[in-house]
């Protein structure tokens, strides 16, 4: 009877265990870190501690209205409402990452997030008009795990803003776009956690 066991083991072993044929699938990366299209938002919510403190809280809603066409290209109109105070941005994806359009004297276009990335990976901001040499987005993580309320997202972009009055850590899942941030400003011990609540992408 053992003899009968073994043999059928082995036979399972050989039927099962060395196919050599079995190809491995590595799930497909997304192809950007934020999905633009019109409809498409994102609200966080807001709260600023003075050291344990809360001290402030409100919510920022994201969301895509329009496209708009500049220089050949197509960019995506995003409105952020920040305790009723509105601000426009104009974006688009393309090979390296996300684009912002830099609306000055001179419009321009500059690299607002960079993917894919890898750890190390450094750019200047676009994001302020005072630039300061030392504003520069740096990548973190690429595989960062984040766990919401809303729920979880995996394999995120971590990436850390630093300049020479704050620090800020930004979390993005690719294909999904921003699920959390976290601000500390070392200068006067301030800090602001931001969360994803509500989102719809196409």
């Amino acid at each position: 009877m053992k003899l009968h066991y073994y043999i059928i083991t082995v036979i399972v072993l050989l039927l099962f265990g060395c196919d050599n044929d079995v190809t491995i699938t590595e799930p497909e990366m997304p192809s950007v870190l934020s999905p633009l299209a019109i409809g498409n938002y994102w609200v966080l919510s807001y709260e600023e501690y003075d050291g344990n403190t809360l001290v402030y809280s409100t919510r920022d809603s994201i969301y895509i209205d329009s496209i708009v066409n500049w220089n050949g290209n197509e960019y995506y109109r995003i409105i952020e409402l920040f305790d009723e105070v509105q601000a426009v941005n104009y974006t688009r994806n393309d090979v390296g990452g996300q684009y912002n359009l830099v609306i000055e004297e001179d419009t321009t276009e500059a690299l607002a997030l960079k993917y894919p990335a890898e750890v190390g990976d450094m750019w200047h901001t676009p994001w302020h008009r005072d630039w300061d040499p030392r504003d520069t987005i740096i990548v973190v993580s690429i595989d960062d795990d984040v766990t919401l309320a809303i729920g979880q997202f995996s394999g995120c972009q971590r990436m850390k803003y630093n300049n020479s009055r704050d620090e800020e850590g930004m979390w993005f899942q690719p294909g999904h776009g921003w699920v959390k941030s976290r601000w500390f400003h070392p200068h006067n011990g301030n800090r602001q956690i931001m969360d994803l609540v509500e989102y719809k992408v196409e």
